[in-house]
């Protein structure tokens, strides 16, 4: 039940559908875009355990600019291909606070006030790709998929298959993310495990108590065969241990499908 609190309902279509306000549970945290000032120096996070060495790179960082001199500039996001077509996944909420964005971004208001949005790995800010101004995009269930434009040869990142199969509690994962105090950090690998899903579309799965999640917002979550399962949404804690909790590969599917099925 903790968390069937957490739906957050922002479609868009070309600016066509509204917002719905977002509601979080008891001792739940979005994990903020922003680097908090005065922070640990860099190279103080512990080390993951694994390392993107053993995983192809899928890490993006996004850099969005708004009408009003808003802009995101931070967090995490990656690709996916469905039917052919390129998509960048993301956290919806952070087009709000979490992201830096004041007065938010409203979802059926998005391509209205989008000026630019580039994703490129972190540590390498040139290997850009461009995702905006205009095309097609749905958010629901704090989950934003948005059309990448045209057919770029040359991706920043690996573009990958999302799961299609249900998820089995203690099946071995792996997070995709970067502590903002480790700057130069290109992609580290936190492996991890489903510890419990939820009928309502989610799972949560053990977070490590030693890492600073700010910034995780949009990572890429994948399962062992290298499909992506989800995003990184919000962390909680139950039973006293820390847990990241966040969408079924099922919902990411459903936008995927309901974007095509708009073209």
């Amino acid at each position: 039940m903790y968390l069937c609190r957490y739906i957050a309902t922002t479609i868009v279509s070309l600016g066509m559908v509204g917002c719905a306000a977002q509601s979080m549970p008891q001792q739940t945290v979005q994990a903020s875009a922003r680097p908090a000032p005065g922070g640990p120096k860099p190279g103080s996070q512990p080390k993951s355990r694994s390392r993107s060495n053993v995983l192809p790179h899928i890490l993006l960082t996004n850099y969005a600019q708004f009408t009003g001199g808003r802009q995101l500039l931070g967090a995490s996001s990656g690709l996916v291909r469905f039917q052919n077509r390129l998509y960048l996944v993301t956290a919806a909420h952070l087009l709000g606070e979490s992201g830096g964005i004041e007065p938010e971004v409203k979802a059926n208001k998005l391509f209205q006030e989008l000026l630019s949005w580039k994703v490129f790995p972190r540590d390498a800010p040139r290997d850009q790709l461009s995702v905006g101004p205009t095309g097609l995009s749905l958010g629901e269930a704090d989950t934003l998929v948005v059309e990448v434009k045209g057919n770029p040869q040359r991706l920043p990142a690996k573009a990958l298959e999302v799961r299609t199969t249900p998820l089995r509690v203690g099946e071995q994962l792996f997070l995709a993310g970067c502590p903002y105090a480790q700057e130069d950090c290109r992609q580290n690998v936190y492996p991890t495990q489903v510890h419990e899903v939820s009928s309502d579309g989610y799972f949560i799965y053990p977070l490590n108590a030693k890492v600073d999640y700010s910034g995780f917002s949009g990572a890429p979550i994948i399962d062992s065969s290298g499909r992506l399962v989800s995003i990184f949404q919000f962390s909680m804690v139950k039973d006293g241990t820390k847990f990241g909790g966040t969408v079924q590969p099922d919902v990411i599917l459903a936008h995927l499908r309901a974007l095509a099925a708009k073209r």
